[in-house]
């Protein structure tokens, strides 16, 4: 006799399934199960509709648990933190070789974890290929006005030339405050100090920290170098 397990048997024509006195599990004889119901009781093994219920049920609390969980999720927001801001800056233009060069920045971070200062600097047209970090004193991680210097070597081969630089700030996060750009002209005199705008009078008396005076050096013994 054929099994129901093997789904393409029949026996004289008729498929066992709806045979009197075929395995109904419990049913009377001559009622069989339904096909569909009596393939998912072979296949799950469940001996009536109370299990095959419980299933569902428990199947369908797990599915609307995860699924509002997950939309919980979407509502509550994820907040990014504050980034560093540059208020403003100011440095002049122009510097004499041999004189100490001023950047003069004014920034502030709203949950007072400002980091370090991060300055690159390039001959004006080239790739930023160098930078200098500067540490943020711990009182100031909120906000600071105050300056960066660079002592530039007194080479008369640093005349006529430009140099870009680019600040930004980092915090203790990783986050970054948009960067700012100036320029720095080497020529024959540099701007008195009597220039410096009133409202940084005050930052031009908070130093912040040295940058870049190595490679200017450096940037001159190449100019100077023999070439092979």
């Amino acid at each position: 006799m054929c099994h129901l397990a093997t789904a393409g048997c029949w026996f004289r024509g008729v498929p066992e399934r709806y045979v009197a006195g075929s395995n109904t599990r419990g049913r009377l004889e001559g009622r069989p199960y339904p096909w569909s119901q009596q393939v998912i009781h072979e296949i799950s093994g469940l001996k009536d509709n109370g299990d095959i219920m419980k299933r569902y049920l428990v199947v369908l609390l797990l599915t609307t648990t995860i699924l509002g969980c997950g939309e919980l999720w979407k509502l509550v927001p994820i907040d990014p933190g504050n980034k560093p801001v540059i208020l403003d800056s100011y440095a002049p233009q122009n510097v004499k070789p041999g004189g100490v060069w001023k950047i003069l920045i004014k920034a502030e971070d709203k949950d007072g974890d400002m980091e370090d200062i991060v300055a690159k600097i390039s001959p004006a047209g080239m790739s930023f290929l160098t930078y200098s970090i500067t540490p943020i004193h711990e009182g100031e991680r909120g906000e600071f006005a105050g300056y960066l210097f660079v002592k530039t070597p007194p080479s008369p081969y640093l005349r006529g030339k430009m140099f870009h630089l680019s600040i930004y700030i980092r915090d203790q996060e990783g986050r970054k405050s948009d960067p700012v750009g100036l320029l720095l002209h080497f020529n024959g005199k540099s701007e008195a100090e009597s220039t410096l705008p009133e409202k940084w009078q005050f930052a031009s008396r908070n130093r912040l920290g040295g940058i870049f005076s190595d490679y200017l050096v450096e940037y001159v013994r190449e100019l100077t170098s023999p070439r092979e």
